[in-house]
């Protein structure tokens, strides 16, 4: 038998490896352990480094709580699955485009077309940003809670973070995806002002559109905003993500903000860890706006986010 051609590192992968790299560093200041790199953990492995983060953190912050336990608890019911899945493909695939042989049985023995090196190199890179993004997501929670994003904000229009926005959905899920988001500017581009931290307002965007993506299966969504009128004597603004796709029933909607909640109907099919709109309801408290979600099952949900126009009059 030939040997076959060792497969090339994709750019995307250094990419994603870096990405890995940055997260064990995170991980090590947290928890004060020296960890390894992640790109080249085993799943047992890194379930096992995460136990000793918790365990760190619960030696730093002293005894637990029945609240606290429940939450663990709830934690690695809803996040293990989600870690194990791609950490399995990416070592299933990598050992695979080692042994340079198809992992199925009926093939066993031929050479690995090369094509078929390319299409394991992409699952791998593919799992291995959505790893990425699952640690990210429990790590920027505890970042976020613990340094709010409520300061250095300034006055910005609604169309400069709206580009902002779609040009990062796009680098996430590709060109046509982002075809799909409709923008709704009122008045007309720049549209109206927002004054909040800019970075955290673009975190909020980002894991909306993801959450619209996931959910409204290809089916258009649309980025809007417009003036609010005054409250209190200050100006307000509002910003909205809408999807058509399969929405929230009414029992659920006063839980979808909890930390690890899922609904029942996508805890199976969808990938993500409960965490994303988590994320979005501190970011909008801690810059002084509000949340709202409107839903019917079978027709889409749209989440608006109240914001200040412009900064306090002194």
């Amino acid at each position: 038998m030939g040997s076959v051609a060792r497969p090339q590192p994709e750019p995307d992968g250094a990419l994603e490896a870096e990405a890995l790299r940055k997260l064990t560093a995170k991980l090590a200041r947290l928890s004060g352990d020296a960890l390894p790199d992640l790109a080249a953990a085993r799943p047992s492995e890194l379930l096992a480094r995460l136990d000793r983060l918790a365990s760190a953190c619960e030696q730093k912050f002293g005894s637990q709580s029945p609240q606290v336990e429940s939450l663990k608890a709830e934690f690695i019911r809803n996040v293990s699955h989600e870690l194990r899945t791609p950490l399995a493909s990416i070592e299933g695939f990598a050992m695979a485009l080692l042994r340079g042989m198809d992992p199925k049985p009926a093939r066993n023995g031929e050479e690995l077309p090369r094509e078929m090196q390319r299409r394991f190199l992409e699952i791998i890179n593919q799992e291995a940003r959505r790893l990425s993004e699952l640690i990210e997501d429990v790590l920027d929670l505890s970042e976020i809670e613990s340094h709010p994003q409520n300061e250095d904000r300034t006055e910005f229009s609604a169309e400069e973070v709206f580009a902002d926005a779609v040009a990062t959905f796009r680098s996430r899920w590709g060109a046509e995806p982002a075809r799909q988001i409709r923008l709704t500017l009122e008045p007309r581009a720049p549209g109206p002002t927002v004054y909040a931290n800019r970075n955290a307002v673009e975190e909020m965007l980002r894991h909306l559109l993801d959450n619209a993506k996931k959910f409204s299966g290809g089916k258009a969504i649309e980025l809007g905003a417009a003036p609010w009128g005054e409250e209190n004597g200050r100006a307000w603004s509002r910003i909205w993500v809408s999807d058509a796709g399969i929405g929230i029933p009414a029992v659920e909607k006063s839980r979808v903000f909890r930390k690890f909640h899922r609904l029942d109907s996508a805890a199976h099919t969808l990938p993500g860890t409960g965490l994303g709109l988590t994320i979005v309801k501190t970011l909008v408290d801690q810059n002084d706006g509000r949340i709202n979600l409107e839903s019917e099952l079978g027709a889409g949900a749209t989440f608006t986010i109240t914001l200040p126009s412009h900064p306090p009059k002194s």
